[in-house]
């Protein structure tokens, strides 16, 4: 399983894992709202690296 390298905390966080159809991918959180969010950038990640997003 590939973790989330950035992540600086141990409760939320993301991680891709082996599927049979694609890509999977796991959003951890101390609240829903906190899973669904490291689940969208476990996603966004499939697509582009992190890193390289600027705002």
């Amino acid at each position: 399983m590939e973790k989330d390298a950035a992540s600086t905390s141990s409760s939320a966080h993301w991680e891709h894992f082996a599927h049979g159809a694609d890509l999977g991918v796991r959003g951890f959180g101390p609240t829903p709202e906190a899973a669904y969010e490291q689940a969208y950038l476990a996603i966004s990640s499939a697509i582009v690296d992190p890193a390289s997003v600027r705002l």
